[in-house]
């Protein structure tokens, strides 16, 4: 029995087209395929683990780049294990290329979005929770998708914009290093003791409470005529999305000073 059982492998089962299928056969196709998955699976595992050190571990994005990775191995795998048991797979692998390459063309905004979305991941330049100026808008970034990013502008309005725009595009990033922004306006005085104004700027700027302690402000004359003299008031807060109120807050306690 023993000896007999190599040819019992070898005995065709069935007929696949013009191929005829062995229990030999079956078992090689069967350990292609629990080896497929096993990589599919620890491929999957190492892209979810190396994205997740720059998002959050629970985001629904990072899992979705492990599917398709999964996927992409898989059938792979099966074309191979396919093609062990003696199923011609060059055709199919042809067709397949065109019929990608038709794909490809179709779907081409599609794939840069989802390359640019594992870039943005991979380099860190913009995360969730960053305030980036993007298209001349403040905006503070909320998610970060396969294919796009989800944002929303001191409007309180939700947009989004394509992954591939943040990558081929100059975008501002308050708070890539860290979230000090310098916050200016300007004030137009009569110029005349120009001393007595600047002295009465600077107490102000300093004496501003929300004001970032490690950085102090800054009075600078940016023009003057007969009549009319402009300086730039500069100072320092710790969340650029306050900037419109700060500013506001800003330009009253200046004008406050200035009318006494």
């Amino acid at each position: 029995m023993a000896i007999g059982a190599p040819d019992t492998l070898e005995t065709p089962l069935f007929t696949l087209g013009s191929t005829a299928v062995t229990g030999q056969m079956l078992i090689h196709f069967g350990l292609l395929l629990l080896v497929t998955i096993v990589v599919a699976s620890l491929l999957r595992a190492w892209v979810v683990r190396v994205l997740a050190k720059y998002g959050s571990k629970h985001d629904e994005t990072v899992t979705s780049y492990g599917r398709f990775v999964w996927a992409v191995t898989f059938f792979i795998g099966l074309a191979i294990a396919l093609h062990t048991i003696g199923i011609n797979m060059t055709h199919a692998f042809a067709a397949g290329g065109i019929f990608a390459l038709v794909i490809g063309f179709a779907v081409k905004n599609i794939a840069e979005n989802l390359v640019a979305g594992v870039i943005l991941r991979l380099e860190h330049t913009i995360s969730h929770g960053d305030v980036i100026e993007f298209d001349k808008n403040m905006v503070r970034v909320t998610h970060l998708g396969t294919r796009a990013t989800t944002a929303r502008t001191l409007d309180d309005e939700d947009i989004l914009i394509p992954n591939s725009k943040l990558i081929g595009s100059a975008v501002i990033n308050f708070t890539l290093r860290d979230p000090l922004y310098r916050l200016s306006t300007e004030v137009e005085v009569p110029a005349e003791d120009l001393d007595c104004v600047r002295r009465t700027l600077e107490e102000t700027a300093h004496a501003i409470d929300w004001r970032a302690r490690d950085r102090e402000p800054e009075v600078f004359l940016v023009g003057r005529n007969s009549s009319k003299a402009t300086y730039e008031v500069a100072g320092w807060i710790n969340n650029p999305w306050h900037a419109p109120k700060q500013r506001s807050n800003l330009n009253e306690s200046l004008w406050g000073r200035l009318d006494r």
